[in-house]
């Protein structure tokens, strides 16, 4: 990182929207490259996405000075080209941009137009939860080169021979579920979840179609809800993250392990809302560590709560757009499991001898969709 500079991220990108970089394109006479298809290909996200990494900054009064390396897709084994970008912040202004390795900066070339579409792209997404830092290699640098044998780009077959089974669709659904936001699948997939009328309250992705208003579509839903319903969609659900239902019926509601995130949020597009939406989280070690605990936590508490059972999903027909999955219940009691990896991560739970206030809302709110009068958390012991 160069003298004066600072990793780029998301939240000190500078803001370039489409006018500033309008003015730019139209006022530059250097740009020789202006109009060409070269120069069209290199804005879309296709390349630029790919090519472009170790972003820094410097801040000086109104002026932001922005740099990063690009990978020439022509040579991606060779040194990255340093891009530049100099912002008037103030006068919302492109000052300067070049690409000082290419043979074509010296009249304006793709790179820098690439990188002006990229500084766009990055500072029009939605606001995320989580910081993101541009300070990495690029994809296309850390590409493979490795020779591919023309017989192996295809692998030709009869017709009619191999066809995938029944159980090979299923399992290929079920990955789309799980890996794909349901906003882009499920109205493909959903009809094989509900092909009961009295299912068809799952979807809120079709239930919405055709309402006039808000009022309206809650009142269709709250028409569907029947306690016979209620009980059908928890039954369908009890595989949880197995089940496409469950995916189905989390798209599009707040649920309670969302209720505290979703009352203190300040932002209208961000990472909740794509959440809520059914954007898939990446897992991480601790996730899956948590995975793995957690069945071994509940079979001991089944040892001392003999009627302790997995649930699926509980809805409420007074309101249909909540949700609530404990990780199990009784006849009057909803349980929720946490394995903390730690002892310094248990405090994100407990602290002395109190529920973090995020499971004081989240508990209560799975006891009233669930009808029961109790609640408990239970902590694993931390390995550390």
């Amino acid at each position: 990182m160069e003298q004066g500079f600072v990793e780029c991220n998301s939240t000190n990108l500078p803001k370039l929207d489409f006018n500033m970089i309008y003015e730019f394109m139209i006022n530059e006479n250097a740009n020789e490259a202006a109009g060409t298809s070269k120069e069209e290909r290199s804005a879309r996200p296709t390349y630029g996405d790919k090519a472009i990494g170790k972003v820094q900054l410097k801040r000086d009064g109104s002026t932001c000075v922005v740099k990063a390396r690009i990978t020439p897709e022509h040579s991606i084994r060779k040194s990255a080209y340093n891009v530049t970008c100099t912002i008037d912040e103030v006068g919302k202004k492109i000052i300067h941009a070049q690409c000082e390795d290419c043979p074509a900066s010296e009249g304006g070339c793709k790179h820098r137009v690439a990188f002006i579409m990229w500084l766009h792209r990055r500072s029009e997404e939605p606001s995320p939860t989580e910081v993101t830092s541009y300070w990495k290699r690029s994809v296309l640098s850390e590409a493979g080169l490795q020779p591919l044998a023309i017989q192996s780009m295809t692998n030709r077959q009869d017709d009619g021979q191999n066809l995938p089974s029944t159980s090979q669709i299923d399992d290929f659904k079920l990955m789309m579920h799980e890996d794909c936001s349901p906003k882009v699948v499920l109205s493909y997939f959903s009809g094989n979840v509900t092909d009961a009328e009295s299912m068809k309250v799952l979807d809120i992705h079709k239930m919405i179609q055709g309402c006039t208003s808000y009022q309206v579509f809650v009142a269709n839903m709250k028409s569907q809800l029947t306690d016979a319903t209620i009980c059908k969609v928890e039954a369908v659900t009890r595989e949880q993250a197995s089940s496409p239902a469950w995916h189905l019926a989390h798209y599009g509601r707040v649920t309670a392990s969302k209720f505290h995130s979703v009352a203190q949020c300040k932002t209208e597009d961000g990472s909740l809302l794509n959440a809520i939406l059914g954007e898939k989280i990446k897992s991480n070690k601790a996730m899956e560590r948590g995975s793995r605990l957690e069945n071994e936590i509940f079979n001991v508490l089944r040892k001392k709560f003999p009627t302790l059972k997995k649930c699926g999903l509980f809805l409420h027909k007074e309101y249909p757009l909540f949700g609530a999955s404990p990780d199990g219940m009784t006849e009057n009691a909803v349980f929720e499991i946490k394995c903390p990896s730690s002892s310094s991560t248990l405090t994100n739970y407990l602290k002395d001898g109190r529920i973090n206030v995020k499971y004081q809302l989240q508990i209560p709110m799975q006891m009233a969709m669930c009808n029961v009068k109790k609640g408990y958390l239970f902590c694993g012991r931390s390995s550390r």
